[in-house]
């Protein structure tokens, strides 16, 4: 009942609420339909809201899930191209992990993220380096 009400109000939430919720389905492993369809909608509607993290975190929630959601996948794909040179290491490691997860082929994206990454390797943690090259 819970999950149905949140679901229902998903539209209201602002971007931060948005990600909390989908790290907490994902941490918890919540298989809920309405909910996750609602969260993706609510999420492509705000995607001009979102920055670097807010991005990462949805994108790895479904990817923790093995959810393929295209269209929503795309929408942070493109917000992703658009603020590429502002994502930090685990913010170009936690998308690309998740995307090459779910077998999300962007290549204008995946040449992008590793530019970005070349420019910072110094920077890159082994965690970060290792989902990287995963990906």
């Amino acid at each position: 009942m819970l999950l149905a009400e949140v679901a229902a109000r998903m539209h209201e939430y602002k971007p931060y609420n948005l990600t909390t919720i989908s790290w907490a389905i994902a941490k918890l492993v919540v298989v809920h339909e309405p909910l996750r369809a609602s969260l993706a909608s609510a999420a492509i509607a705000r995607i001009s809201d979102f920055d670097t993290r807010r991005c990462a975190r949805i994108v790895w929630s479904f990817a923790r899930l093995v959810v393929v959601d295209s269209p929503l996948l795309n929408a942070i794909a493109a917000a992703s191209l658009q603020q590429i040179s502002e994502f930090d290491g685990a913010d170009l490691a936690i998308p690309a992990w998740s995307w090459a997860r779910l077998e999300f082929r962007d290549p204008t994206l995946a040449r992008s993220i590793s530019a970005e990454a070349l420019l910072r390797i110094s920077d890159l943690g082994p965690q970060n380096i290792a989902n990287l090259a995963w990906a």
